[in-house]
């Protein structure tokens, strides 16, 4: 079919638009007026709520962080009471190598520490370790060096089977010389090395 439209082109976009143009005319100024206000309103209220729903957010997320922070210092707490806990048992452990079946050597061994421990001489420390053994005391004497006293004990002990039994490099050390009045004063420290499964 052939459409045959002898109107200028000007004037047709004329008549397009002239239908909306007319329309637009038709609606009241109030009603325009309301719309746009309504729209406004509307999006008053959007905006309140948005903002609403963030303030709820934020303060969730404040609660969560409050939350994680209290795990955080009871995870820390938690952490002490595990390291203290593996400290124990490690202590416990070579309490009970060191103890197993072996009682009456440690109680041996005690005996010849007394035993053999020389005139002017005196215990202050006496600790067992995973690895060794530490003696620490004193010694004094009127007439001679501190240090034959506290030689005489370590080489009691160095010589005596019982109390070398499960121990080895037997060492003894003068760690300091104090003068008190007219006496010589020596802080000595033996310590021996723990030979496992021999206690």
């Amino acid at each position: 079919m052939i459409n045959i439209n002898l109107v200028p082109e000007e004037l047709i976009k004329k008549k397009k638009y002239q239908f909306i143009r007319k329309a637009v005319k038709g609606i009241p100024a109030e009603l325009v007026v309301g719309a746009v206000g309504g729209i406004l309103a509307l999006l008053v209220v959007i905006n309140i709520l948005l903002q609403f729903i963030i303030f709820l957010q934020i303060a969730n997320c404040q609660r969560l962080q409050m939350s994680i922070n209290a795990i955080a210092q009871e995870k820390r707490q938690v952490d002490v009471v595990l390291i203290d806990l593996n400290g124990l048992r490690q202590k416990i452990s070579v309490i009970g190598d060191i103890t197993a079946g072996n009682r009456v050597f440690w109680a041996q061994k005690l005996n010849v520490v007394s035993d053999v421990l020389s005139s002017g001489a005196w215990l202050t420390r006496l600790a067992l370790d995973q690895s060794s053994l530490v003696i620490e005391g004193k010694s004094v004497s009127k007439k001679n060096d501190p240090s034959v006293a506290v030689n005489s004990f370590y080489e009691n002990l160095k010589s005596n089977p019982v109390f070398m039994m499960g121990l080895k490099n037997l060492e003894v050390k003068l760690v300091e010389r104090q003068k008190v009045n007219t006496l010589e004063l020596g802080v000595f420290s033996i310590k021996a090395a723990l030979n496992a499964g021999k206690q």
